[in-house]
């Protein structure tokens, strides 16, 4: 039976060429990251299925009660200059294909409480710049950021070099960096913390919430200005609100690479879609599995509508025991 996770090797050679390539193999990283799911996610399982979930493959795997990883899964692919970061709100998962490292995010406590995103206070993005580029650097991003997607940006930015580091990356090396939701935030934060380790490409994201304010877009350089992707209906992208200081992403793109400003949402839309999201229901058009399929078919990807990959294989035994810690 074909996956979708297949045709990754077929797709490398058009990465960065194919607009709609690029955001479809960056959705298969962000989805690859729902399968690593360590311990610390398990225990909390009973609490977290009551709240808003981003991935049908995160619910399945939180329903069989056990930590799963996604490092042999890898190897067993050709892939296997890989790695895992972990902090205690994010994990990144990266990986090479031939020349080019992809490494996906996603958020591991902010997913499911959105009344503490909603909430959260913007804070000057400077200092968290500055940290990891104290000398030669002509500007770093100004503006304001989410507190909590900040800090979880820099403690991640951390691990993931540290990882980088022993996969001995070339300096050209081409870097993309992707993320789905809460991680799509933590990507697009993460973005001018990793730029020195290749030849970093503008971030994708999928269904991101709004992290900054106007400032921090406007200071960011242009090209590695996060591109983010928005399926129809998901309202995510329309919080925390503008009132609170937040801006919208410069570039939006709807799953067919139309650019499309999240101000055509209809309101009747982001109420229900708000009331959901403290009442803690599903909203199936957030979820990653649509991102990726919706791509998949917009850029011609023979296994677009097939399933992710083989869901036994990815949480078998031997799969997760040297990676789930």
């Amino acid at each position: 039976m074909p996956y979708a996770f297949d045709e990754i090797w077929q797709l490398r050679g058009r990465l960065g060429t194919d607009e709609l390539v690029t955001n479809y193999v960056c959705s298969l990283v962000a989805e690859l990251t729902y399968y690593h799911v360590p311990e610390f996610e398990v225990e909390g399982g009973p609490h977290r299925s009551k709240l808003v979930v981003p991935s049908f493959a995160y619910s399945r795997v939180m329903s069989l009660g056990r930590a799963t990883g996604v490092l042999n899964f890898l190897a067993e692919r050709d892939l296997s200059r890989s790695f895992v970061a972990i902090e205690r709100g994010a994990i990144a998962v990266g990986f090479l294909i031939g020349d080019v490292l992809l490494i996906g995010f996603r958020g591991t406590r902010f997913p499911f409480d959105w009344r503490i995103n909603i909430r959260s206070q913007l804070i000057d993005y400077g200092p968290f710049d500055r940290w990891f580029h104290p000398r030669g650097r002509i500007f770093w991003p100004l503006g304001r950021v989410h507190r909590g997607f900040a800090e979880e940006a820099f403690r991640i930015a951390l691990r993931v070099r540290e990882e980088v580091a022993k996969i001995a990356l070339k300096e050209e090396a081409k870097v993309y960096i992707c993320g789905h939701s809460l991680g799509g935030a933590i990507a697009a934060l993460s973005a001018p913390l990793l730029e020195d380790l290749g030849d970093l490409q503008a971030p994708r994201l999928f269904g991101s919430p709004r992290y900054a304010d106007v400032a921090h877009y406007c200071s960011t350089r242009l090209d590695i200005l996060p591109r983010q992707i928005k399926r129809e209906n998901d309202l995510v992208p329309s919080v925390p609100p503008k009132k609170a200081g937040y801006a919208d992403h410069p570039l939006e793109y709807d799953t067919s690479g139309n650019l499309r400003p999240t101000l055509q949402d209809a309101s009747w839309a982001s109420t229900i879609w708000r009331a959901s999201l403290f009442l803690g229901n599903t909203f199936e058009p957030h979820f990653i599995e649509g991102y990726r399929r919706e791509i998949g078919v917009a850029c011609g990807a023979t296994n677009a509508k097939s399933e992710f990959a083989d869901f036994e294989q990815l949480t078998k035994a031997h799969v997760n025991a040297a990676t789930a810690a």
